[in-house]
């Protein structure tokens, strides 16, 4: 059994994460396995949604989700690389807002050009000298998994350690609003919703706010982000550095950290995909790194 790669993607509200994965399925698929799981499918029943203190359903805290169950779905594809279809649903992405329509064909066939001159223990989809998949290839099939809550800190203990990559897209207060104003609404489990007035400025970006501001400094999620930030169980801790890019100088693997995308209203959806593929790389390299000295270390120590 061959583990899989689970890629985390979060942010807040109409931040793209939907978007981006769909666009990032697409153009991987070609040459890796990949798979995408949306957490809005592990949301509770409308009527075990939480009520806050003005009597509204709160549908974007941690609360208003099935974590239980979330944890246990990933930890089963962890376990066993296996995808069941009954977690492969999304109720909400035909709403004519979420998908990879705002991504060009263009960047899409670009992307899958880069992609494909990637290091060959990368792809998983292989031809062999006669057309056909290379059985042998030992890359990781990767599974996306996207989500507004995935970084939040009441279930980092939860969720980052099942992850082996953490993106997060990130939005403005303005942008996520005016974007969020344009959907018509959300399919749940036993209805519909719509957003009643001021629910995204009373409600939304507040939790979003309050869950992801231990990533920031001075909790500013709409600041600029100058250090890698390394996320671990019970501690989050910053690193000083020019960036995602900075070598990391201390014992911490590259799967806790939480790479973190460009903020800003006219950031162009192309240009986070082009963003977020190179990341997808980098991670995939460090990990056929990490991959290698253990086989050796294994070796070693049976002579």
């Amino acid at each position: 059994m061959t583990e899989r790669f689970l890629i985390a993607l979060s942010g807040p509200t109409s931040s793209g994460k939907t978007t981006i994965a769909t666009a990032l399925n697409e153009v991987l698929s070609p040459s890796i396995d990949c798979t995408i799981i949306h957490a809005d499918d592990f949301y509770k029943p409308d009527s075990e949604i939480p009520v806050n203190k003005d009597g509204v359903q709160d549908w974007d805290c941690a609360a208003a989700l099935d974590i239980v169950k979330f944890r246990e779905t990933l930890s089963h594809i962890k376990a066993t690389g296996q995808v069941t279809e009954e977690t492969l649903r999304q109720g909400n992405f035909d709403d004519g807002v979420h998908g990879s329509q705002r991504i060009s064909p263009c960047t899409i066939a670009r992307a899958r050009q880069k992609v494909e001159q990637w290091p060959r223990g990368l792809l998983t989809k292989q031809k062999n000298k006669n057309g056909n998949n290379n059985k042998n290839v030992k890359s990781r099939p990767i599974v996306l998994v996207e989500g507004f809550l995935l970084f939040g800190h009441s279930v980092q203990e939860s969720l980052a350690p099942l992850f082996d990559l953490q993106i997060l897209l990130r939005a403005t207060f303005a942008a996520a609003r005016a974007r969020r104003a344009r959907r018509n609404g959300y399919v749940t489990l036993q209805g519909f919703w719509q957003d009643p007035p001021r629910y995204f400025e009373d409600v939304v970006w507040p939790n979003y706010m309050r869950e992801h501001a231990w990533l920031f400094p001075r909790g500013d999620v709409e600041g600029e982000v100058v250090d890698v930030i390394v996320s671990r169980p019970s501690s989050p801790l910053l690193l000083k550095g020019p960036g995602e890019a900075a070598r990391i100088d201390i014992d911490s693997p590259p799967r806790h950290r939480v790479r973190v995308g460009p903020v800003g209203d006219d950031v162009p959806p192309d240009q986070i995909l082009d963003w977020v593929l190179d990341v997808v790389r980098q991670a995939l390299e460090e990990a056929e790194v990490e991959a290698e000295v253990e086989i050796e270390g294994e070796a070693h120590g049976q002579r």
